[in-house]
């Protein structure tokens, strides 16, 4: 940039000097200047002039031409900064006019800070889980620490340089990603022969750490431009720390070094877990694909998911709740979804999946009767059974087989099952579940009537209840038989005879088969009868059997003489002994107990008579034979001599 000044007179004077010095004719004194440092050079001219020029030469033999050409007159003004190489310039300020010519000269020094490098370091200190103090510093290398700070830092570039552009900006702005700080201080450290900035930062201020996990992290922007990389990092917290990437050259419980030697080793990313943390990864199975719900880690919402999505998020801290809401989804008014575990804990890298099953309305009820539902009865007054059942799941029912309304003691009306409502016949079922289910019990109404077989003898089949119109054959058990005759042994002389029916039915036939169509008493009607027992040891005794009680009775007895085979013994009938005593052969006799009659006999022996010789047998007894009972003493006198003739 140039300023014009108007001048007056003809006398041709130039004069040049910088913003450090020199102005006067013939001073050349300008001044010295760092390296970067703005120069402001300055000539003035008299009047206007054909020609002027000025230029600088540089140490090297370099010359740079700052202005040629006509000059109106006054002060032609530039600036620039003062660069390599270093050393003595001269600036050169000439002007023409016509034959009239002047110039003026001026010098000026630009020393530079030496070349070097630095070692640098960043201390990190983890004052609680929002606040962290930072201090980047660095130490020259390759030039001693007078020099650094002589021509370096109270040079050029200077130290605003070193503290914003080198530690602030480019180091810990760029290593950390900060948003904001507060610097709590800089300058210089000559007992350690550093240069350090230290900000306060919020743990959230920083870009590339993870604020709600508490990670710290950091890049390291020297390695990452290519120009070095970062010598020492240390790290100190208010806490233990739970795990460092990569690993640390030292470390305790709550502090952290990593310690440098080349840029091939030295990390590029560092990062500081403060606390544990959790990766979770979160499913939902199980819910319809129009439906989504709701996810909380640590009651916090999260996110909602459909069924087969994901979630997934790293937590701080190793045991966290994680739980899906609603817990039961209402779909429609007979289907639902429930999840039996909605919050899980868990403890450390997880997946975990919430399964939701469907469940469908279950309305049970019964026409008339009650329902055993999975082993539980529900009376009728219960009912209709209302729950919610699970896809998949068996149960069993069973309907009432029966339902009596009792109208009387021989009269009632019975619900009987007939069917369910979806035509399944059998009133015990299982069901598995795979929708909605409503089902009823339909029952027939029935009466029914009693019917009352009965005896006093012997057994009966045949009572009981039956169905109205229904077949019912009633009949004996536990009776015996013979020649057709049905009957109840009493003892070995009695029985009683099974007769018939009376009542409501009235026949003779011991099992007979009726319609039910009213109640029915039916009574077995029985008739006594003895045994009546007649016995004889001869001959042929009449009348043995079973007989009614009362029942009139012939008893007879054929022959009453019985001859043995020699014909000289004989039995005699002798009348009856035992229950009933009688002469006759022959006789009537009421049966109205057991009875037994034996016949009675005595022995006759025949007894004969011979006289020898025989003319006189007439003239000693008077028969020559006679039947004599058994035992019976027979006496015959029979004189010494028998006359038969006068002489003989």
């Amino acid at each position: 940039m140039f300023n014009v000044h108007p001048v007056s007179g003809q006398v041709l004077q130039v004069d040049v000097w910088t913003d450090k010095g020199g102005r006067g004719i013939n001073n050349l004194n300008g001044g010295t200047y760092h390296l970067g440092e703005g120069v402001a050079i300055y000539c003035s001219v008299s009047s206007a002039v054909d020609r002027l020029v000025v230029m600088i030469y540089k140490p090297d033999g370099s010359v740079l031409t700052l202005y040629d050409g006509a000059w109106p007159g006054g002060i032609f003004q530039t600036t620039g900064t003062a660069g390599y190489p270093l050393g003595k310039r001269r600036v050169v300020c000439e002007a023409w006019k016509g034959n009239l010519y002047a110039s003026d000269e001026v010098d000026y020094d630009v020393v530079g800070c030496p070349a070097h490098r630095f070692y640098l370091g960043v201390d990190i200190e983890v004052l609680n889980d929002e606040d962290l103090e930072l201090t980047g510093w660095f130490r020259p290398e390759d030039a001693s620490w007078d020099d650094f700070v002589n021509l370096c830092w109270n040079g050029y570039p200077g130290k605003d340089y070193y503290i914003n552009n080198y530690l602030k900006s480019g180091l810990l702005y760029s290593m950390f990603g900060i948003r904001r700080s507060m610097i709590e201080g800089s300058g210089l450290d000559n007992s350690r022969q550093r240069v350090w900035l230290k900000l306060r930062v919020k743990l959230k201020d920083l870009s590339r750490s993870d604020y709600e996990l508490k990670i710290l992290r950091f890049r390291d922007p020297i390695k990452s431009a290519g120009r070095g990389f970062i010598d020492e990092i240390h790290l100190t917290s208010f806490r233990d720390i739970w795990k460092a990437n990569p690993s640390p050259t030292h470390r305790t419980a709550r502090s952290i070094d990593w310690i440098n030697s080349d840029a091939a080793s030295a990390p590029l990313d560092y990062e500081v877990y403060l606390y544990a943390i959790a990766s979770v990864k979160i499913r939902v199975e199980g819910i319809p694909p129009d439906v989504q719900v709701s996810i909380s880690i640590d009651g916090q919402n999260v996110g909602s998911i459909k069924s087969g999505e994901t979630i997934e998020r790293t937590l701080l801290g190793e045991e966290h709740a994680i739980e899906v809401k609603p817990n039961l989804i209402q779909y429609s008014n007979d289907t639902r979804y429930r999840c039996e575990n909605s919050t899980i804990l868990i403890s450390g890298p997880s997946e975990v999946t919430f399964r939701y099953h469907a469940e469908y309305q279950v309305i049970l009820s019964s026409s008339k009767a009650g329902l055993t539902i999975d082993g539980v009865y529900y009376h009728p007054s219960s009912l209709p059974f209302e729950d919610w059942w699970e896809e998949g799941s068996t149960h069993e029912i069973i309907a009432d087989e029966d339902k009596i309304e009792q109208l009387s003691d021989v009269k009632r009306v019975v619900f009987q099952f007939s069917r369910w409502s979806d035509g399944h016949s059998s009133r015990i079922r299982e069901i598995r579940v795979f929708g909605p289910i409503r089902l009823t019990a339909i029952y027939r109404s029935v009466t029914q009537y009693y019917v009352s077989v009965e005896s006093k003898y012997g057994g009966t089949v045949g009572s009981g209840w039956y169905d109205e119109g229904e077949e019912v054959c009633i009949g004996l058990k536990e009776y015996e038989s013979e020649d057709g005759m049905i009957f109840v042994p009493i003892t070995e002389v009695e029985r009683m005879v099974f007769q018939g029916w009376t009542g409501d039915l009235v026949t003779s036939a011991h099992r007979e088969c009726i319609k039910v169509d009213s109640p029915k008493t039916i009574v077995a009607i029985w008739r006594k009868q003895y045994r009546l027992t007649v016995i004889t040891e001869r001959g042929v005794a009449y009348g043995s059997g079973w007989y009614y009680d009362g029942e009139l009775v012939k008893v007879s007895i054929t022959p009453t003489t019985v001859y043995t085979a020699d014909k000289r013994t004989r039995y005699t009938f002798d009348g009856w002994t035992g229950d009933y005593s009688s002469v006759e052969r022959e006789f009537m006799i009421v049966v109205n107990r057991p009875m037994t009659l034996r016949a009675k006999w005595f022995a006759e022996h025949l007894v004969e008579l011979r006289v020898m010789p025989d003319e006189i047998a007439g003239r000693v007894i008077s028969f020559s034979e006679k039947w004599i009972k058994s035992g019976e003493k027979f006496v015959m006198d029979v004189g010494d001599e028998i006359p038969i003739s006068n002489d003989t």
